[in-house]
């Protein structure tokens, strides 16, 4: 047993904690006196590398179309990016992050080009392409992003330090707002109207709707608002459906503002 533990400790050295299966991870932190035990008990099961999802999105595969077909992208606690096919749901492609993805915005085609702008949870934002297996550019938020959309060309960030920033897609910072309580994000895109703002719920029961930097609007609520999501409801093409800390569903259409 000693002589498996020195290995496997080197291999740990070599390809870090990330590289090891569940199981080897749990074997290392046994004591010496416990690790013969384990070993005869999983020694029979075939080793399998588990991960945790951490964020989802969806990338169009070869037309833009609205009802073309998309590939699952999957961000992981392992910090890699999974592109599934979506018929097979084999892995098509492969991207490393330096560190675990909370957040992510995906643009363009698979079959063509694509970009995907991802927060992780050191409190940068990468960039990875479809020619680079590992992200290469970075900018450094100096707190824990809480929240990222994609508006037209520009990412804007929720952070944990109360602020909500917007960068330009090669990271130039453009603008920060200072806000009054901890943020929640969610993007308003409504197409028929050409309209796209960034809505910001606030531990203060509002609701802050920006457009670019400008404050248009305030929706004020009973309860803290911990959850959003902004589109067609029913026949509404325009709703915005709230999850309160209370636990409580709350849907408002926002028509009002076209």
């Amino acid at each position: 047993m000693k002589t498996m533990k020195e290995m496997l400790e080197g291999i740990r050295n070599e390809v870090t904690e990330r590289g090891l299966t569940t199981r080897t991870q749990r074997f290392l932190m046994l004591p010496e006196a416990e690790m013969q035990e384990f070993a005869d008990v999983h020694k029979h099961t075939p080793l399998k590398r588990q991960t945790v999802i951490t964020c989802l999105d969806t990338m169009k595969k070869s037309m833009a179309d609205g009802d073309a077909v998309s590939c699952l992208v999957l961000g992981t606690e392992n910090r890699d990016i999974y592109i599934l096919d979506p018929e097979a749901f084999t892995v098509l492609s492969v991207l490393t992050l330096p560190s675990m993805p909370v957040f992510m915005s995906v643009s363009g085609l698979f079959d063509v080009d694509f970009r995907i702008i991802v927060a992780c949870r050191d409190g940068c934002l990468y960039t990875l392409k479809r020619d680079a297996a590992e992200a290469k550019s970075k900018v450094d938020l100096g707190s824990q992003p809480v929240g990222l959309v994609r508006l037209d060309k520009n990412i804007v960030v929720g952070c944990m330090d109360q602020t909500l920033r917007c960068y330009s897609t090669k990271g130039r910072k453009l603008w920060s707002i200072a806000l009054p309580a901890t943020i929640t994000l969610e993007l308003m895109d409504q197409q028929r109207h050409g309209f796209k703002a960034v809505l910001v719920a606030l531990t203060n029961c509002q609701v802050h709707v920006y457009k670019d930097k400008y404050l248009v609007d305030v929706i004020t609520c009973d309860d803290v608002i911990t959850g959003m999501k902004f589109g067609r409801y029913g026949r509404e093409d325009s709703t915005l459906v709230m999850v309160s800390r209370g636990k409580r569903l709350l849907s408002q259409s926002l028509m009002l503002f076209f």
